[in-house]
């Protein structure tokens, strides 16, 4: 899977469970201690001056690729991996509401009223203008 491809649904839910069934964070990596039976860095669960859980181990000790791999794993912990989800879910749900409100083929008018509140009164509205726009025109405005 290359880094340009969406994800799938099922790719999508296989991350949020794997995220669920890890050790809770927050994780956290210390560039200077290193795990003291394995000389490896080493990513922690757990608050800072108890016991921790070792959640990975990920080279040499010193090593730079180590180093950057402990920290990028520390990172992204089971919340902030929930959380990535969950927002990777609502702009789906967003992006489905906007496809469906922009079903219509490329000629169907999209009626757009503006509307100005009466002066002294604000329970009433005198439009000022209707516009029709092709649909086709919106699909390409909000192109990316």
């Amino acid at each position: 899977m290359s880094a340009d491809q969406p994800l799938t649904g099922d790719e999508l839910a296989t991350i949020k469970a794997r995220a669920e069934a890890a050790t809770p964070g927050p994780w956290r990596y210390d560039d200077t201690k290193v795990h003291e039976f394995s000389r490896e860095e080493s990513v922690f669960a757990g608050p800072r001056g108890v016991e921790a859980t070792t959640v990975a181990s990920t080279g040499p000790c010193d090593d730079p690729q180590s180093m950057k791999d402990a920290e990028h794993i520390a990172g992204m912990d089971s919340a902030t991996t929930l959380r990535m989800v969950a927002e990777i879910e609502r702009l789906r749900a967003r992006q489905s509401r906007v496809d469906a409100l922009f079903s219509g083929g490329p000629d169907t008018p999209c009626r757009t009223t503006w509307y100005e509140v009466n002066p002294g009164n604000d329970h009433f509205c005198t439009t000022v203008e209707c516009v029709e726009v092709p649909m086709a025109d919106l699909r390409e405005a909000l192109a990316p």
